[in-house]
């Protein structure tokens, strides 16, 4: 059993080393990249695993980076395929981002724990997290954090009417220039710089960066400071596309939550019908009571949820005259 172990632990080193060689060569080309991982998901929804397996590896050996969200999907396409090699890889690549030993706890892993794949992630977890913490900016990330604090102070004083939204522009301008200047000191808070925003409540990665409420907050006050750092953190790889997408935009969703159902604003845009229609698949997956995947893989949608809405179900066609359509129950309504 020993030798097997070891064995194999020597083959696991060569693949992941070479990975990483490879790794360090690429660059990143951001379209080429929201392309495969779109197409990916959508294979995901479909149920074709190996598919959408296959474009993320193929996604990885173009660029190289990858975010944590793409990388747990990867994971758990190869995790649901019993590839466990390539699960080992994907799970290295995610504790270099910060990932704790916590997110392997989740049922979905406890076979791949048992391989001896997974038991050379576990006797080396603490070894492998040295790579992050090598790369962790942690004055950066305290810096950050006390920001975050101060903002979020004072945006709970507005529903009390203890501070203006002047009050509070001003004071997200002023803390958009210390983030700019943070930013040209250390660089734009990249995954690999101060972690992956992990809830360890669920165990799961949240799709938004770490500190999205400074950046949304930014732009609610108007602010352009930011922009063109998270403009440039898009070509390099350290912000997804569409969560930039989502900061500038108000209304930031085709999809409503009202009285925890799901429904599509009816549009007559063509040219998003595509995309509608692959995001409307990826909600009814992710809420589907039958799907036991629904919490492992992230497949994010952003949804506008009113939850202060009184009105009946068979009302909602009247209120907003025929405008909404339908889609699923939503499962993650609050109480």
């Amino acid at each position: 059993m020993r030798k097997v172990f070891v064995s194999i632990m020597v083959v696991v080193l060569c693949v992941c080393a070479s990975l990483s060689r490879a790794y360090g060569k690429k660059t990143y080309d951001f379209n080429y990249y929201n392309t495969l991982v779109e197409l990916a998901e959508r294979l995901i929804v479909e149920g074709k695993i190996e598919k959408a397996h296959n474009l993320y590896v193929k996604c990885n050996k173009k660029n190289g980076r990858m975010f944590a969200v793409d990388l747990n999907n990867a994971l758990i396409c190869a995790v649901r395929l019993k590839d466990w090699k390539t699960a080992f890889y994907w799970s290295k690549r995610l504790i270099y981002k910060g990932i704790p030993q916590s997110y392997f706890c989740r049922p979905i892993f406890k076979e791949f724990i048992r391989t001896q794949y997974g038991k050379v992630l576990c006797v080396n977890f603490s070894k492998y997290r040295k790579t992050f913490l090598g790369t962790q900016n942690k004055t950066l990330l305290k810096a950050l954090e006390k920001l975050q604090k101060k903002d979020q102070e004072k945006y709970c004083l507005l529903p009390q009417g203890e501070v203006t939204s002047k009050e509070l522009f001003n004071m997200t301008e002023s803390i958009d220039l210390l983030l700019t200047e943070l930013f040209d000191e250390y660089g734009f808070p990249a995954e690999e710089l101060v972690g992956v925003n992990y809830i360890e409540e669920t165990k799961k990665i949240n799709p938004l960066p770490k500190f999205v409420t400074l950046y949304r907050h930014s732009f609610q006050s108007n602010s352009r400071l930011l922009e063109p750092y998270l403009k440039e953190a898009i070509k390099n790889g350290f912000l997804k596309e569409n969560q930039y997408s989502i900061l500038i935009d108000n209304l930031t969703s085709c999809f409503v939550v009202i009285n925890c159902k799901v429904y599509e604003v009816k549009q007559s845009n063509l040219e998003m019908e595509n995309k509608r229609n692959v995001n409307r698949k990826k909600i009814i997956f992710s809420n589907d009571m039958e799907n036991e995947d629904r919490l492992n893989y992230i497949l994010y949608v952003p949804l506008d949820v009113f939850e202060e809405l009184e009105i009946k179900s068979n009302k909602i066609d009247s209120v907003f005259k025929g405008s909404l359509r339908f889609v699923t129950n939503y499962l993650f309504c609050e109480g």
